[in-house]
């Protein structure tokens, strides 16, 4: 085999390496999507002395922070930036709570579970057996075209009714699909603005 047939073959591998990646990701999240449990995760607002993103709306959320046993979490074990697995359920209102949090994968468990990171541990100043866990979701953070983006921004900042993520949940993997305000789409709500802005402009 000539050098140049051995130079296109190792440019072809190349190229399938560099596009394996953003695709299996992209099948990933279509999967979870149309195969996976649909949760809502209620949000609450953000610092609004924090900067806007530009292309995505940073989300906060209330179910981040969730008291255990002190017995069954250590300190040692549940360090800032460990990788765990938080169990998921439906409260009353409709919406996602955690369960339980895992250090692996807990078949025992017939829940919807999703990989997280612990941002913080803290114990309790009124009793000696109870611990504070805070942790990291994998997706607070809700990409948009730019020119929506901060417009959207704006809103979900402003609004302090009823706010949430709509997420698709499966085998520990997440997709954010939308965010709601009062039940309706903010990419509509958006949409709506710009609708709006543009027919006034017009007289």
């Amino acid at each position: 085999m000539n050098t140049k047939k051995i130079t296109l073959i190792g440019f072809v591998i190349t190229i399938i390496a560099q596009l394996y990646v953003p695709i299996k990701m992209i099948l990933d999240q279509e999967n979870t999507l149309h195969l996976g449990n649909a949760f809502k995760f209620e949000t609450k607002p953000v610092d609004p002395y924090d900067q806007f993103r530009g292309k995505y709306i940073s989300l906060s959320f209330k179910q981040d922070r969730v008291a255990f046993e002190l017995d069954k979490f250590p300190k040692e074990k549940w360090f800032t930036g460990k990788e765990v697995y938080a169990y998921l359920e439906t409260d009353k209102k409709g919406f996602a709570k955690i369960s339980a949090l895992r250090e692996k994968p807990d078949e025992k468990l017939n829940s919807d579970f999703v990989k997280v990171i612990v941002r913080r541990y803290t114990e309790s100043n009124d009793s000696k057996n109870t611990v504070y866990v805070t942790i990291k979701y994998p997706f607070d953070r809700y990409y948009m075209e730019e020119s929506k983006a901060y417009p959207a921004e704006k809103l979900y900042r402003k609004m302090n009714t009823e706010t949430y993520a709509l997420v698709y949940i499966r085998n520990g993997k997440a997709t954010l699909k939308d965010v709601f305000i009062n039940q309706k789409s903010i990419k509509k709500l958006i949409k709506e603005q710009q609708q709006n802005k543009d027919s006034s402009s017009s007289f």
